[in-house]
C-alpha cells in the first residue's frame, strides 16, 4: 500500500498495532486495517492464498488489507458490514480461494454481496 501511494510509512506498524489489540481474523478470512484513517485514498488489497495460513487463532485463506481515508469515514461501517456479511457465508470463502483472477474475485464478491 505505501508503493501505491495509498499509505504513508509507518502504516504497517499501525495495522500491527491494531492486531495486537483484537485479530481481525474471522473462520477463513481477516481484514486488518488501523485505527485511524489516514490513508491517502481509500484502498483495499486482496490476498487470497489457495493453502490457509496462520493468523492469530485462526488458518485464513483470505486477507482484506483496509485503508480508509478519513473523507470515507461514513462508508466504513457499511464497508466493514457488507464485506463480513459475505466472508462469514463459508461458500464465498470457499469459492474465493479457489479463484483465478481479479475479475472472478470481483464478480464472486459482487454475487455474494447482493
Amino acid at each position: 500500500m505505501n508503493k501505491a501511494g495509498v499509505t504513508e510509512s509507518g502504516y504497517e506498524d499501525q495495522v500491527l498495532y491494531r492486531e495486537s489489540l483484537s485479530s481481525t481474523a474471522f473462520g477463513g478470512f481477516a481484514m486488518p486495517h488501523t485505527l485511524n484513517m489516514d490513508a491517502n485514498i481509500s484502498r483495499i488489497a486482496v490476498a487470497i492464498f489457495k493453502k490457509a495460513i496462520p493468523w492469530g487463532e485462526h488458518h485464513v485463506n483470505i486477507v482484506f488489507m483496509i485503508a480508509l481515508n478519513q473523507n470515507d469515514r461514513n462508508k466504513s461501517s457499511e464497508i466493514f458490514s457488507t464485506l463480513t456479511d459475505s466472508l462469514f457465508d463459508d461458500e464465498c470463502v470457499e469459492r474465493l480461494s479457489k479463484v483465478a483472477n481479479y475479475e472472478e474475485m470481483l464478480d464472486l464478491l459482487v454475487e455474494f454481496i447482493r
